[in-house]
């Protein structure tokens, strides 16, 4: 988790990217079955410099990151890339539909989570709702901000136990960790740009406008999102 997070943040300091998830092996199994160890980083970026490509993607497997480079794939066409990110796609359904084939109760929270913690606060998160007897799917977003990556904490759990004592463990047990709830895409999800364009006023549409037009000047992605 320390690596690819990492990874991630190599990434965003050489390029725009656009989307970025990180899914753990319980939600993968749940939607391929099959099993992995670690967890999956999905990365869409662009605007690498025409040209330096192959450089870049060599500095980053071969010489940063060598440990990551054999379970490494690079999309070859859009097909591909939707192949790819079909599995975050299709995590949510498959994860409530075994808790509910398990007789189990499935909810969650998005929580911001300081970088520089991840891998401590989601050991700490997982060991307090296996110990209930749940099991945990973490998936998330890794673009919140600048200090913090977002993460569904879902969990399946016997109806014995009590979604509230997620909420009290985090505030009694990881108080000291500057940890946000209730956060959602960094304001960059298909949800959040639409709401955007239905509630803002015409002043933070433009500014919105702006933000799009820096991250993708040639609309390559999130073409389905027009903001003029």
């Amino acid at each position: 988790l320390d690596s690819v997070t990492k990874l991630r943040d190599d990434v965003l300091t050489h390029s725009n990217m656009i989307a970025c998830e990180l899914i753990d092996a319980n939600s993968f199994r749940m939607v391929t079955g099959k099993n992995v160890l670690g967890v999956m980083l999905l990365i869409q970026w662009a605007n690498v410099e025409g040209g330096k490509f192959d450089d870049f993607l060599d500095q980053l497997f071969s010489v940063k990151y060598p440990q990551l480079i054999q379970n490494a794939e690079l999309s070859t066409s859009v097909s591909h890339e939707n192949k790819l990110w079909q599995i975050r796609h299709e995590i949510s359904d498959s994860n409530r539909n075994w808790a509910k084939a398990n007789n189990l109760s499935y909810v969650g929270y998005d929580i911001g989570i300081p970088k520089n913690s991840l891998a401590a606060i989601l050991k700490k998160l997982n060991s307090f709702i296996e110990n209930k007897g749940g099991t945990v799917f973490n998936f998330g977003h890794s673009m919140q901000s600048e200090t913090h990556d977002t993460i569904h904490f879902n969990f399946a759990h016997p109806n014995t136990v009590k979604a509230s004592e997620l909420r009290l463990f985090m505030t009694k047990e990881l108080k000291e960790f500057d940890i946000k709830l209730a956060t959602e895409h960094g304001g960059w999800g298909h949800k959040a740009i639409n709401d955007t364009k239905a509630l803002a006023n015409k002043k933070a549409l433009e500014k919105v406008q702006i933000q799009k037009k820096a991250l993708d000047p040639h609309n390559i992605f999130r073409a389905d999102i027009m903001l003029n």
